[in-house]
């Protein structure tokens, strides 16, 4: 019994002793409506980080925000997230149905600090790759550079997009092969999307900075 307590100890202060995860480790890839003794909204929410063994702990969705408007409020109820799963997360709600298109920012807190996550996320624009793919970029993850071949490709534009998809850099596609830096970037997870002279997202493809 003795050994049990200081296993489960040891847990604990590990648990606790990791650090923290950036916000960009984060996407809220589903909202759904639940009606049963009273409306929930339940969230899910996927925990990618680039390191291969971490967590979160004690996450939960504090807030769910419609313009000014809080729609939705959660509580503590996880001890920890672990690194690359989805957990759908509760959330008290006044809401009896949810619009098409529904747009809002969830407030998820998790150890001592907290995101505000865009819902929908980048990770939701993303369609998988098929055989007419032609964009090749490397290496990935990049460590202060990456090579875009874009071969026959008619894209003109890579545009770097954080996890909630704002466009953090854009860069010319002049040539069949570009360099571009990425050192001046923080490290995470990232989405390159490549746009054609009408303005059309031909291809879009995940990436990390390290």
């Amino acid at each position: 019994m003795k050994t049990f307590y200081v296993l489960i100890l040891s847990l604990s202060l590990s648990l606790l002793g990791k650090a923290q995860a950036p916000c960009s480790s984060f996407c809220v890839t589903d909202i759904s409506l639940v009606s049963s003794k009273g409306n929930y909204l339940n969230i899910t929410i996927q925990y990618d980080n680039e390191e291969e063994d971490t967590h979160v702990n004690y996450p939960y969705v504090s807030a769910v925000v419609v313009g000014n408007d809080t729609v939705a409020e959660g509580w503590m109820d996880f001890f920890a997230q672990l690194n690359n799963t989805e957990q759908v997360y509760p959330a008290q709600t006044n809401m009896n149905e949810l619009p098409d298109n529904f747009e809002c920012v969830v407030h998820l807190s998790y150890d001592k600090t907290g995101c505000q996550l865009a819902y929908p996320c980048a990770v939701a624009s993303i369609q998988p790759n098929d055989a007419k793919a032609s964009i090749v970029c490397y290496p990935n993850p990049a460590n202060g550079y990456m090579m875009i071949d874009k071969g026959q490709a008619v894209a003109t534009t890579a545009e770097l997009l954080d996890a909630v998809g704002k466009i953090v850099a854009s860069y010319p596609l002049t040539a069949e092969q570009t360099r571009i830096g990425t050192a001046h970037l923080p490290r995470g997870k990232y989405f390159l999307q490549f746009i054609d002279s009408n303005g059309n997202t031909v291809q879009t493809e995940r990436v990390t900075l390290r």
